[in-house]
Formats: structure tokens, sequence, C-alpha cells
């Protein structure tokens, strides 16, 4: 273990460290109640902290991994073949002990909170600022796609950035057997955990392999032959394989070799038809059928689809810290997975307000603080800045950022003067465009922007109404008001489009006993069962709730007539 680790070096004041930490509380509180805000005014849903709920409580009551979401779409039993994210399992045991939706918010807040300390000692080891790292880490928790997509109910993409900024952290400090823990929850949280290891791996070795290159080019003439007897050729191609003989090199290219592998591996559980022995299906009846995950839709055709929307999404989003990445053009290749995949993708992803910010998020931060690395600020100037720590590496002729060219079209480096109070505009403008702002409050973007901060009477009343269904009861409940009842094998939603429910253990010979609608959703109510719940004289009408953010909360029993007299 020794052998792997970097020389010991000293560390500056600590003095700005304690404000990285009163930011990550600020921002935990804030963000957890601003969650359970939207809950309390029902707006969250099924997608995804129903989801979650339920998959977490139905494998503590013999259906592992089981939700109703899928399996009503396409007959999946076991959220596994949605996502093989074997992180849910550490997630199990908590929620057990407390199945309350506020656990799953609460821990998403915090997690996405953290994630700021790890960047700020990769921004302290690269500017050798503590004030630079404090800018970095502020920059990070202001970032509209991070606070809109933590808003947006919960989702497994929200570890990434604690997990990768970690990763980052130690795989630079040459921490390589620390840095494999965080590798390998990053490649268990997510499907697309592996691609983004991969790009830190590809990160700290795109220096030896330009080296390589340039080797190997330096060898031949300006007409591309040799210009050495035969057999140079293969003397360059050995020194290349040479170049990843250290320690550092090897191991770091093992990490993207077992990255890959790894995603292979995911995959293939996640598409083996012997999954589905995980699941048991008696809740509904329907046999199980397979998820075709491996077909992904991704085509270079899918480019010229959406091709505005997207461009303008990440325009914004660089816009956003500054374009400053650009100037540290090695940290784009962080960047290159996920925006190639937003671009082939047959499903757009570029929407704010949900949980996809948090993947872009990661690595343009990265880039932020690379970026300022060698600028001078002149605000922030005057504080005792910590030794650097060594990076990983080392002994390469790559240029610091302190001696990277200032190139003409660099405004940032000609007029320094102007930096400062870009920097803080730049705080203002992320949180004015984050669901923060109350001007964008319920604005036409993803659900993380539905969110306010006046919460309307009838939360309590719809809770008491909730209670009123029977422990195990059949109930069908619109997507808004699904998260109420999740913690039960026997609850199934409604979507926006009933043409999607091809799996709905119900129909119109077949009812559910319980209906639970808000009025808002009532058009995702099919038509073959709204005449039913609207029908007071036949089904028994168990309780509504008139003052609530969703319209009346409506609860129908659909077995037993009305009482009469």
């Amino acid at each position: 273990m020794s052998a792997l680790r970097a020389p010991r070096s000293r560390v500056g004041s600590r003095r700005l460290l304690w404000a990285v930490v009163l930011l990550v509380i600020l921002y935990a509180v804030v963000l957890g109640a601003l969650s359970a805000a939207r809950y309390f005014e029902l707006s969250t849903g099924d997608w995804d902290l129903g989801t979650m709920q339920q998959a977490l409580w139905s494998t503590t009551h013999g259906h592992p991994f089981y939700e109703a979401d899928d399996y009503e779409m396409s007959g999946i039993p076991s959220l596994f073949q949605v996502h093989p994210s074997f992180l849910m399992v550490a997630l199990v045991v908590p929620y057990a002990l407390v199945p309350s939706p506020f656990l799953l918010l609460t821990l998403q807040a915090i997690c996405v909170a953290a994630a700021a300390i790890p960047l700020y000692f990769i921004g302290r080891d690269v500017t050798g600022s503590e004030k630079k790292a404090l800018l970095g880490s502020a920059v990070y928790l202001a970032s509209p796609l991070v606070i809109s997509a933590n808003l947006a109910d919960f989702h497994l993409e929200s570890f990434l950035a604690l997990e990768l900024f970690t990763l980052f952290l130690l795989w630079r400090r040459r921490r390589y057997l620390w840095g494999a823990v965080p590798a390998f929850l990053a490649i268990v949280t997510i499907e697309v955990g592996p691609f983004l290891v991969g790009a830190v791996a590809l990160y700290f070795l795109l220096p030896t392999i330009e080296n390589g290159i340039r080797r190997l080019w330096a060898r031949r003439s300006p007409t591309g032959e040799p210009t050495s007897p035969a057999g140079t050729g293969a003397s360059g191609w050995r020194k290349l394989i040479d170049g990843l003989r250290p320690l550092d090199r090897r191991v770091t290219l093992a990490l993207l070799i077992l990255s890959g592998v790894a995603y292979l591996l995911l995959r293939a559980f996640q598409n083996d038809p012997g999954i589905v022995l995980l699941a048991p299906v008696a809740v509904s009846g329907n046999p199980p059928i397979a998820f075709p995950s491996g077909d992904l839709h991704l085509t270079p055709l899918n480019v010229g689809v959406g091709f505005g929307q997207r461009t303008g999404y990440w325009l914004l989003a660089y816009a956003l810290v500054g374009f400053l990445p650009l100037r540290a053009l090695r940290t784009q290749v962080l960047v290159l997975p996920w925006f190639v995949y937003t671009f082939v993708s047959g499903t757009i992803y570029t929407y704010w307000g949900l949980q996809y910010g948090f993947l872009p998020a990661f690595p343009l931060l990265i880039g932020f603080v690379f970026g300022i690395a060698d600028l001078s600020i002149p605000s922030l100037a005057g504080l005792r800045s910590p030794r650097k720590r060594p990076d990983s590496t080392a002994g390469e002729p790559e240029p610091s950022p302190q001696r990277a060219p200032r190139r003409r079209w660099d405004v940032w480096a000609r007029r320094p003067g102007l930096l400062g109070p870009a920097l803080l505009l730049l705080l203002v403008v992320n949180v004015a465009l984050s669901p923060l702002d109350p001007l964008l409050q319920n604005h036409d973007q993803g659900s993380g922007y539905q969110v306010s901060y006046v919460i309307p009477p009838g939360f309590d009343q719809v809770k008491a109404l909730v209670g009123e269904l029977p422990k195990g009861a059949m109930v069908l409940a619109t997507d808004d008001l699904f998260p109420l009842v999740a913690n039960d094998v026997h609850a199934y939603t409604l979507f926006p489009d009933p043409q999607a429910l091809r799996h709905l253990p119900f129909n119109a010979t077949h009812l559910p006993t319980y209906v639970l609608y808000s009025q808002v959703e009532t058009y995702s109510v099919p038509v073959w069962l709204l005449g039913d719940v609207q029908n007071a004289t036949i089904y028994r009408l168990v309780g509504q709730v008139d003052s609530t953010a969703r319209g009346t909360v409506t609860l129908v029993e659909l077995t037993s007539p009305p009482p009469t007299g």
C-alpha cells in the first residue's frame, strides 16, 4: 500500500474550509426543506420518488426491488432490470428502519451538498488558493443544474458528484487504493457510472498517450514515411508501451479497462432473463416480460433531432461557469461521454430541472477550478496559499495551469480587473436561474422547478384520507399521489398516457379496490375507469379534500356500494 502513496506534503491554512462546511450545511438544510415542501404540496411523483420508495419497501417484504411503474409499462418485475444499481442494496436497511420519503430526500440533499468538500480540496490543490477553492465549491452549490436536479424528486444520479469528485481528488493525490472505493461506488450507482469513471482514468492517462503519439510521429517524415531503418516503427511502439510502465500509469490504465468491463457486466446482469427470479410477481399474476435494455437507440442520425434545444442547453451550461473549462481543454475529456450521449441518444436529456443535471455538473466544475487556476483575481489576493499537492501525472511534460499560455481570445487573462466582479455576477446569475428564484417557480421546465415557498393547506387531510386505506388493499393512484401509497406492493400508478399501461392488472371487468386521484390529473384516469370513479350512486366515495395544490383529491372504493338512507 505504501508503494502507491504519494509523498506527504504540508497544507496551509484551513481557515476557509469551515466556510465550505457551513455552505454545505446551509445547502443541505435549504434543499432538504424545499424537497420536503414539494412533497407536502404534492409536487413529487412516482418518477422517481414513488418508484424508489416502492422498490426499497418491496425488497423487505419478499419482492426484491419490485416497483409498479416499470411493471405496468413493460412487465419488468425488478428495478434492477432498468437500473442495475447495487447501491440500492445499501439503501434497503435504512429505509426498512425509516420507511419515509423524507429519509430519501434528506439523504439526497446531504450527499449533493457534501460533494462540495472534495471539490474544495481539488480546487485548493490545483489553484494553490483557498479562496479560489471556496469559489469553486460555491459555484457548484449555486448551479441551477445541481439545485434543480436535487429538487426533481429522488434519483440515483444524485450520488455521482460526491463519488466522482472524491475519485478525482484521490487519484490526483495518487491515493489509488482509497480511490478504488469511490470508483467502485460510482460504477454500481447507475449504468452511466462506468463511463464517467473511465473518463476520469482517461483524463489522467492523456499526457502519457499524447507523449507516446508524439514519439511515434517524431520518427516519421512529413510524408508519413519512417525516417529510420526498418524496425524503428516497432521500437516506437515499444516506447509507447514503456510509457505505461510506471505504477501510477498502469493503475490508471487498469481503472480504464475495469470500468469498461464493469459496464459490460452490469448490462449482462441487467439483460439476463434469470433476474426475473429475484422478484416474485404474485402481486399481479401477470407473467414477467424481459426488458430489451441493451437497445439504447444511439445513432448519429439523432443529432439533428432537437439540435437547437440540445445545443442551447450546453451553451447555457458552459455560460454558467463562464466558459472557463475551455481554458483547461484536457478537462473536456471528462465532459465528453455525457456530451456525446446527449446528442446521439434517441431521447432528449437536455432539459433543466431533471436529474440529468448532475451528470454535466461534475466535469464542468472540475474544468472551472482548472480554468481559474492561473488567473489573477485581485479581489481574492492577499491570502497565504497552501503548497500544491503533486499531480498524479508527475514527470509528464504537461504545462501546469500557472504556465498556461494566454491566448488572444482569453478575455479573463487579458483583463484580470474584470474577473472578480464577473465571478461575483456569475454566482448571482446561477442562483437567479435556479428554482431558488421565486420568479422561476412552476416554470415550464423539468419537475425540479415545480416548487413554491407557500405550502397550500390540505396535506394533513390528504394524509388522513390515505390513512382510510386498509393495509394491503389494491389501490390505483395518480402520479402525484403515488408517493403517499408507495410503501405497498399492491399500489399501482396511473400515467399521463393511459396507452402506456400495457400491463396494468385492471380493466373494465376487473376493477381495483380503491382509486386515489387528484383533480389536476383526472385526465390520466382511463376512460373505462373514469365513469366508475365519478359515479357516487354505484360506488362508495370514501372522502374528498378540496384545499390542495392539486385541486380536489378523491378516494373512491369500487367494491362497495354507497350507504343507503
